[in-house]
């Protein structure tokens, strides 16, 4: 199989530093603006090291989004081991690809499988020193849709084998600084506060909008942004984290897909149950279904 990983050379500037709405007006009106999206915490431990094959469940993983064949896959806790077997299991699916891994954290890295060119935008160190952000701009066939792939912080130390709340309360603000860091990357200016392009924010934020792991990152993309959790709208019951204890097993939401309702609009989202007891990760795979809306 021949890899090609496609990154358009574009500026990162944009004219009069706005929104590119044209292109997206004109091109909606022939054609269909409807995209899916995937997000997967797919779990290091699955394939990392000197392990020489993949636990049997990284398999399950690739089946998983084989079939929901998003247009764009974003994967967190991705390693060299993990990106080898997504380019043998996934490669004719998905043409575009990029990972990048990470050097302090075996659970740092990322990865995108794409239908559709795109082009890094910036791969962000955390305030917290804990992992990376990552902005990438997709080119549909209607126009450009801004991604922020993130894994924020687990409400744990960084020797600790499972969170404690005592431990996420600590860290909600952490999560907080670095969301508002990584977001920031993803604005034409600084004085306007305006996005580049419609945008979409996703992955493992190890918080949830209610309960014990109710964290503040996630209000302040919905309170404060104007975005909206497509998971928490569409499928909002459904556990996507789970961490089997001797005594019992902790469950909880950490995993969203965030869109701008000023120019999206979600028709689906839904947590991905594979058939493992304890999921073929820890994370289930959550899906939005989005659309540019036809009035901007």
């Amino acid at each position: 199989v021949r890899w090609f990983i496609t990154i358009p050379s574009m500026s990162l500037k944009t004219s009069s530093k706005k929104i590119e709405k044209e292109e997206i007006l004109e091109k909606r009106k022939e054609s269909n603006t409807t995209f899916k999206v995937l997000s997967y915490n797919v779990n290091f431990g699955l394939f990392f090291g000197e392990m020489s094959e993949p636990a049997s469940n990284a398999y399950t993983v690739c089946n998983v989004i084989r079939d929901q064949d998003a247009e764009v896959v974003l994967l967190q806790e991705t390693t060299p081991n993990w990106e080898e077997l997504f380019k043998d299991q996934l490669g004719k699916q998905y043409p575009y690809c990029l990972f990048r891994h990470s050097e302090s954290w075996y659970a740092g890295g990322m990865g995108i499988l794409s239908k559709y060119p795109f082009r890094e935008v910036e791969w962000i160190p955390s305030i917290s020193s804990w992992f990376h952000g990552w902005v990438i701009v997709v080119r549909f066939p209607f126009g450009k849709v801004q991604f922020l792939n993130t894994h924020l912080r687990p409400p744990m130390g960084a020797n600790a084998s499972i969170p404690w709340p005592r431990e996420f309360l600590r860290s909600r603000d952490d999560r907080l600084l670095d969301v508002q860091h990584f977001f920031s990357k993803m604005i034409s200016s600084s004085k306007t506060k305006k996005l580049k392009y419609p945008s979409i924010v996703l992955g493992d934020f190890n918080e949830s909008h209610s309960g014990i792991f109710a964290g503040k990152a996630c209000a302040w993309l919905d309170k404060d942004c104007g975005f909206k959790d497509a998971i928490d709208e569409f499928d909002p019951k459904t556990d996507t984290w789970v961490w089997p204890l001797p005594l019992g097993t902790l469950r909880a939401k950490f995993d969203h897909i965030f869109y701008d309702r000023a120019f999206l609009v979600c028709s689906g989202a839904s947590v991905i149950i594979d058939g493992k007891p304890f999921g073929a990760s820890d994370h289930y795979a959550v899906v939005a279904t989005l659309s540019i809306r036809k009035e901007l």
